[in-house]
């Protein structure tokens, strides 16, 4: 696994991560290392040097799909918080899933999810690959209407680094079958008309919401253009 320096102001440190979730995201990472956990999610995207939005929660994911491995690993890291002098309790839990609230307030969510790519090793530990992290984020904003993955995947394209086509392209990557045309379509017109309040939380400006609504609506279009025109 390659080591990347992450610094913040290009890719590197989580930037806008609260103290809390930075000491969480360290202690996981490191006690979760066997069991192939990396930091995931709109921090994932973060440590590779796209936005700055600060997250609900940290995402520590592994591909390893075993019930047992994935139960070991929930227990270990209560343990590891604990030895840390945090309070850890664990909210919600599944065969493979898991969500722990730490101190009474951060949330830790744990899961299983497939990579294309190994990932990199950072100041912070080990990071799902900057290809990975960009489909995972692409592919959120085709399976559920959140304002937060439209904002992340704004400020993909906002980088200069990716175009729409790539960002479709690494989504495909990750499923068994490419994406449906028109139903990401169909999401990102539904995404263009969320309300203000939705990106405003996260700290979005009016001219970024404006420009979210944008992107949405034109690749909505070039990706369905019988879907009637703009959806503002």
């Amino acid at each position: 696994m390659a080591r990347r320096r992450l610094s913040y102001s290009g890719p590197g440190r989580l930037a806008v991560v609260n103290p809390l979730q930075t000491k969480l995201a360290t202690i996981g990472l490191e006690a979760l290392a066997p069991y192939g956990f990396v930091l995931a999610g709109g921090y994932a995207l973060q440590a590779h040097g796209y936005g700055t939005r600060e997250s609900d929660d940290i995402d520590l994911f592994t591909n390893i799909l075993d019930p047992d491995n994935f139960t070991r690993a929930v227990d270990q890291l209560v343990s590891a918080y604990e030895a840390n002098g945090l309070s850890a309790e664990v909210a919600r839990r599944a065969p493979v899933f898991a969500r722990l609230v730490v101190d009474s307030a951060a949330k830790v969510d744990l899961g299983v999810d497939h990579r294309q790519r190994p990932p990199v090793l950072t100041e912070v530990g080990a990071v799902l690959s900057e290809e990975d992290s960009i489909g995972s984020k692409v592919g959120a904003v085709y399976s559920r209407l959140e304002p937060r993955d439209f904002i992340d995947v704004q400020s993909v394209l906002d980088s200069g680094r990716h175009d729409l086509a790539t960002l479709l392209a690494l989504a495909d990557q990750r499923e068994a079958l490419p994406l449906d045309r028109q139903m990401f379509a169909a999401q990102l017109r539904a995404g263009a008309r969320l309300p203000d309040s939705g990106f405003t939380r996260y700290g979005a400006t009016p001219e970024q919401i404006a420009r979210i609504r944008r992107t949405a609506t034109g690749w909505a279009l070039e990706l369905d253009p019988t879907s009637g025109g703009p959806a503002l």
